[in-house]
């Protein structure tokens, strides 16, 4: 389904608007080809709580598994509320990636990663713990668990 319907078909649903007949049927084929879900379902704004209309609703994309969720469209509450999003995703991931004693030295696509954390054939940033001195493998939206990690915002 294309991602212009995806949206018109989404909001009608956050909005408890009544589908046409031919959007149902697109929403039943995509649903039974094994598409997943098509978003998050909702009349409020997933982050200042607003109760959205046709006047005011906007997407947004969650951040491990990008889903549309809807969201106002006051850009301000869009981008604080993404950003806090990722901030907490991250603070749960653990990866070296985000860690302020991460410093990146390469990318690579297709690499034999033998690093401290990370063992495998895999793309992933290659660089240097800060903290502890020795090489180590990141990549984004992936957990990890560091117990050494500090998030790149924190001041401590």
């Amino acid at each position: 389904m294309k991602n212009k319907i995806k949206k018109q078909i989404l909001k009608k649903l956050c909005l408890n608007k009544e589908l046409t007949k031919s959007e149902k049927d697109l929403l039943k084929k995509y649903k039974l080809s094994g598409g997943g879900s098509i978003g998050i379902i909702s009349k409020v704004c997933r982050y200042c709580k607003k109760e959205l209309s046709e006047e005011n609703f906007e997407f947004s994309t969650t951040y491990w598994s990008p889903m549309l969720a809807p969201c106002c469209n006051n850009n301000a509450c869009k981008e604080s509320g993404e950003k806090q999003e990722a901030y907490e995703c991250q603070n749960i991931d653990k990866n070296c990636n985000e860690c302020k004693y991460f410093e990146r030295i390469e990318f690579s696509s297709n690499i034999i990663a033998q690093t401290a954390n990370i063992f495998g054939n895999i793309g992933c940033y290659i660089g240097e713990c800060k903290q502890k001195k020795i090489k180590v493998g990141a990549n984004r939206n992936i957990f990890q668990g560091m117990d050494c990690f500090v998030h790149r915002y924190n001041k401590k």
